[in-house]
């Protein structure tokens, strides 16, 4: 009895394109990433609805230390350590003496935040450009090479664009999801590495117990020795 042929390899057009296609479809997931293609530098990690809350962004680098901010029910929870509140007080002045306790959640005033800070808060239009297919970098990833490998111990295929800038890698069943991405280019709003799970779960996000009120801590816009009433 002769063997049965291997199965055939996917082209790495066919399996960039259905994860361009699964990637539109995801609600929710879970992302870690660094600014840079090696995996050094600062951090940021999101949880959570791309489109709103419940959701968790965190962010950790040398300059601006360790803050985490959550959005539950349209509100908005922060909690930074000391070095993240040193360089708010630096970087904005109107924000000196309003004295923030380090490492305790703070529910945050409404005003404090435009739409696009909100915004700013999601990983929607990192998401949304890998699933542009016009997009200049994401949009022919298909048009590189594609191999089988094992990334920590799951069977995944590795894309590689034509220019070897980026990589993908994604699994191999009919989803293709998003695994992981190396970009050597990355500009200013992509970042250099990513790790991709829980795609599209209802992710808990709880709310902070005992937060401060944010607004009884903003300090006195008044001049000195000038009347509030």
């Amino acid at each position: 009895m002769s063997a049965s042929a291997p199965a055939e390899q996917p082209s790495a057009k066919d399996v960039w394109s259905r994860t361009q296609q699964s990637v539109r479809g995801y609600t929710s997931l879970s992302l870690t990433g660094t600014d840079s293609a090696d995996g050094s530098g600062p951090r940021a990690i999101f949880l959570g609805e791309l489109d709103g809350e419940p959701s968790e962004m965190s962010y950790e680098g040398d300059e601006v230390g360790h803050v985490t901010m959550r959005r539950i029910s349209h509100d908005v929870y922060l909690k930074g350590d000391r070095t993240y509140w040193d360089s708010v007080d630096k970087d904005d002045p109107s924000l000196q003496g309003s004295s923030p306790p380090a490492n305790r959640w703070i529910k945050v005033p409404e005003s404090a935040f435009a739409q696009k800070d909100l915004s700013d808060l999601s990983a929607k239009s990192y998401i949304e450009a890998m699933g542009d297919t016009t997009d200049a970098k994401w949009g022919h990833l298909g048009d590189g090479t594609l191999t089988p490998e094992t990334l920590d111990g799951r069977p995944a295929y590795k894309i590689v664009s034509a220019d070897g800038d980026t990589r993908a890698w994604v699994t191999t069943d009919d989803t293709h999801d998003l695994l992981k991405v190396v970009d050597e280019a990355a500009g200013t709003d992509d970042l250099g590495t990513a790790t991709f799970s829980r795609w599209n779960e209802k992710i808990a996000v709880p709310r902070p117990v005992g937060a401060l009120d944010g607004g009884e801590m903003a300090p006195d816009p008044s001049p000195p020795g000038e009347a509030t009433t």
